[in-house]
């Protein structure tokens, strides 16, 4: 499982196009497995077909025999959790149903290749888990894939590997782990006490970043593992905790320190949309 994480307009959709046939390269050359499975930011239904007949439809399409399609779809409606509204219209599926329908069938085909554009767009926390493990079984069973997104918590989460994008340009690649582990970002974390939070040396191991009325934030090497320290340390001082905030570097860290720029926010899910 490859990751390109990028902002939008990075490259990352023109790629899985040209891995897919969907555009021709004007120079140099792609060789990709055949038979693969695209999965583009849209995707086209009959909406008023139901998710089970788009399915059926789709699957047929795409060469499954007519003999083996309903107990695919079956089950891919299933691992989607659509099962209860297989029967329903897609015009009336939210987007984060819609974009579990199009992952059924590119799943449910079985392809050497699965390029997936942007495919926790509309899913909630747990379907974005979900799909993770759904990607980890099927590369288990030999198949390939090829994630474009700029969801960097999926991004470490899901891919073996990442390539960061930025104008078209790889800037980094690696392990998740190993490139946030290269960045050497202390964690950071911020208290926000009443009165206000204490003055003076924090605990060992932790320095003061920066400090404002009511809230200090701290970082340190290890600063996750000081949390006990840090509460008695604040009680010490006469002041109340009213919350305690902790950032661990991630990969949206090392994207900003290899172009100076934040990566695009993660659209909100669609009320509905829960998987």
């Amino acid at each position: 499982i490859t990751g390109l994480l990028g902002r939008n307009g990075s490259g990352k959709t023109t790629i899985l196009r040209l891995l897919s046939g969907l555009l021709a390269p004007t120079s140099g050359r792609i060789h990709a497995a055949s038979p693969s499975a695209v999965v583009l930011d849209r995707t086209a239904f009959q909406d008023s077909l139901s998710a089970a007949e788009n399915l059926r439809v789709g699957l047929r399409l795409r060469g499954i025999s007519r003999r083996d399609i309903p107990s695919a779809a079956t089950e891919w409606l299933d691992v989607f959790g659509l099962s209860a509204d297989a029967d329903r219209p897609v015009g009336e599926y939210s987007l984060g149903m819609r974009r579990r329908l199009a992952l059924a069938e590119a799943f449910a085909a079985g392809p050497e290749l699965l390029l997936l554009d942007e495919p926790t767009l509309g899913l909630d926390p747990e379907g974005r888990e979900r799909l993770a493990d759904v990607l980890a079984d099927a590369t288990a069973a030999g198949a390939a894939a090829i994630v474009a997104t700029n969801d960097a918590d999926f991004a470490a989460r899901a891919c073996r590997r990442v390539l960061l994008l930025n104008g078209g340009c790889i800037v980094a690649r690696g392990v998740p782990a190993d490139l946030i582990a290269d960045l050497g970002a202390p964690t950071v974390i911020e208290i926000e006490a009443v009165p206000a939070p204490p003055d003076g040396e924090p605990p060992a191991g932790l320095s003061e970043v920066a400090r404002t009325a009511s809230v200090l934030t701290l970082s340190g090497a290890d600063a996750a593992g000081s949390v006990t320290a840090i509460v008695a340390w604040v009680e010490r001082g006469g002041a109340s905790l009213r919350a305690l905030r902790i950032r661990v570097p991630d990969l949206a860290d090392v994207f900003q320190a290899h172009t100076g720029e934040r990566l695009d926010p993660v659209p909100a899910t669609e009320e509905g949309t829960a998987w």
